[in-house]
């Protein structure tokens, strides 16, 4: 539940279904999720990995650590960062 959470505030925010952007190469959308899902739904890699249909959990990491380091040149990118970290905040999508 807290991973279909995090997609419902993500989805909100690019105003994008999660299907029409998860598999887009080039979005930023999926890898938000993921990076979400580990550090707001207290998942492991393999955790989400699994909820986006299977993914390994080493391409799960790189896929955060990729979104970390592109995050520090994008300023949009972070900025949609900072709003889906507010989001889920205030969702309490913060692990218990």
């Amino acid at each position: 539940m807290m991973f279909d959470e995090i997609v419902r505030i993500v989805e909100r925010l690019k105003k994008v279904k999660w299907a029409n952007f998860k598999d887009r190469r080039g979005d930023p959308g999926r890898d938000i999720v993921l990076w979400a899902g580990r550090r707001f739904g207290g998942m492991t890699l393999k955790e989400v990995g699994e909820k986006v249909d299977g993914m390994d959990y080493s391409a799960v990491a790189v896929s955060v650590a990729r979104l970390a380091a592109r995050s520090i040149n994008d300023r949009e990118l972070r900025a949609l960062m900072n709003r889906v970290s507010s989001q889920c905040q205030m969702s309490r999508c913060v692990p218990t």
